[in-house]
């Protein structure tokens, strides 16, 4: 005999179970509600082509019932296989179909823990228009190129031989490799090349990969999922091709990159194609790559630090940017632009520019920038004289300071200077350089200083007054006298 305690609980549970019942179907209707509001097609199938969401808008694309297809399997709804094979077995993330003379273009995505697969069909008008909205936010967000041919100054024949040459570069959709020595203005001829190319109106982005450490500008470049490392951002975050889908990347001193990141950056050359940290979704983009670099990638294929593969990759055009002592005629041009942009009114004797002409300038526009920053900094009145200059090592003696510290060692000469040329690099770019950043550049160097190394000789530098150290990682900058002492070290005054 069956108890009615028994009895009274399977009442209760056959209560909850249509309550739950209940609850799913109003739960189930609502979200049916919600996706019949938006303009969009709306279908979602499991890992078996099942439906279980299909919606008003697609319904009437395709001509039929929504609340018919649900629970039915796509081949039975859709009479298109075209259609059918990319929504279930494509790894694009959209394509162009014409469905009954409507130009729609689908978007896949697929969910993998969920083991299913959701479409959206969109009108190409629509689309076109989002686009046009993602590209103005874009540039919105300073994603564009700033710098057109006309901004590169030069009058000398080699100098107009580049551009020439940059310009029918920017036309194709090669990737193009920059060389030239530091400071020659490799990045100004990227931010060209894309505006003069086809994909002017599409984002361009750059980083310079020395700066950053590989596993900072792996995240950077090709992005993460939530939860792929501690303190990843919710939701994860676009990498930079990502962003820059239909534009220009451009990779300044490509040739430090870790083997690991070559391998990543090797993939989206061959298949056009990322994957995010931590992610199994396959993204396609559609990129044109810009590399720079002033080191011999030739050297560093030889030793084993960059791959073959790639440089051929990414040396499809190439393009050498001249020195600045390969076109001193320029020199007097740039002076007179870099003294009208800065907005003073001054005059250049005619010994400081017989000096400028006879100067090697290793640091190049950049050194040059720098050095008329300073004379206009320090100049009074209207005249440049030659007492205005930083100091430069030349031929002349007497403009050697006698009273600059020089160490017994040649070795510590060299360190320091080239701990101050590091600095004074990033100070140029608008940065400051951290202790971790100075001790990675000087792996590429003859000797090697761990960060602690180089915070006992910031300490010296900062004592005598040629840096200022940051608080915490503020980073450090050279000082006006720490600039003359850089060029005093670089002289053979201090190094023989």
């Amino acid at each position: 005999k069956i108890s009615e305690r028994y009895i009274s609980n399977i009442i209760e549970l056959q209560r909850k179970l249509l309550h739950a019942e209940w609850d799913a179907k109003q739960m189930s209707d609502h979200i049916q509600n919600v996706l019949c509001t938006v303009d969009d097609g709306i279908l979602v199938v499991n890992e078996e082509g099942l439906i279980t969401v299909f919606n008003n808008q697609l319904a009437a694309l395709f001509h039929v019932d929504a609340k018919d297809v649900v629970n039915q399997y796509l081949e039975h709804v859709m009479n298109r296989r075209d259609i059918i094979d990319f929504i279930m077995e494509s790894n694009d993330e959209s394509k162009f179909f014409n469905i009954d003379g409507v130009d729609v273009v689908i978007f896949r995505l697929q969910m993998m823990k969920e083991n299913t697969i959701v479409a959206t069909f969109k009108s190409v008008h629509q689309a076109f228009e989002i686009e046009k909205t993602a590209q103005r936010e874009m540039r919105n967000q300073g994603f564009y190129s700033k710098y057109s041919f006309d901004d590169i100054i030069g009058e000398n024949e080699v100098m107009k031989e580049r551009k020439q040459i940059a310009k029918k570069l920017a036309l194709s959709e090669h990737p193009i490799l920059i060389q030239g020595e530091t400071g020659t203005g490799k990045e100004l001829f990227a931010h060209a090349i894309h505006e003069h190319s086809l994909r002017k109106n599409g984002p361009f982005l750059a980083v310079n990969c020395s700066a950053l450490t590989e596993t900072l500008l792996e995240s950077e470049l090709f992005g993460y999922e939530e939860g792929a490392f501690t303190g990843a951002q919710r939701g994860g975050k676009k990498g930079l091709f990502e962003m820059a889908d239909k534009g220009t990347i451009f990779l300044d001193e490509i040739g430090d990159i870790s083997l690991t990141v070559q391998s990543h950056l090797l993939r989206v050359l061959q298949e056009g194609e990322i994957r995010r940290i931590g992610g199994k979704r396959i993204i396609p983009v559609n990129v044109r790559v810009i590399t720079a670099t002033n080191k011999n990638l030739h050297d560093k294929m030889r030793d084993g630090s960059f791959r073959t593969d790639l440089f051929y990759r990414l040396n499809v055009l190439n393009l050498y940017i001249p020195s600045l002592k390969e076109r001193r005629a320029d020199i007097p041009l740039l002076i007179k632009h870099l003294i009208t942009k800065s907005g003073k009114w001054v005059k250049v004797e005619e010994d400081v520019l017989e000096y400028f002409m006879q100067y090697e300038w290793p640091g190049n526009i950049r050194e040059l920038k720098s050095t008329i920053d300073y004379m206009l900094t320090v100049c009074e009145g209207n005249v440049v004289t030659k007492s205005d200059l930083p100091f430069m090592h030349g031929n002349k003696e007497d403009s050697v300071r006698a009273d600059y510290p020089v160490c017994e060692s040649v070795l510590e000469n060299q360190e320091r200077a080239f701990i101050l040329d590091v600095i004074k690099q990033y100070n140029d770019k608008g940065k400051a350089a951290s202790r971790e950043l100075i001790s990675n550049q000087s792996k590429e160097s003859d000797f090697v200083l761990s960060p602690q190394q180089i915070r006992r000789r910031l300490d010296i530098l900062e004592i005598e007054g040629f840096v200022v150290k940051g608080r915490g990682r503020a980073g450090t900058k050279i000082t006006a006298e720490g600039i003359e002492y850089l060029y005093f070290l670089k002289s053979k005054h201090a190094m023989h």
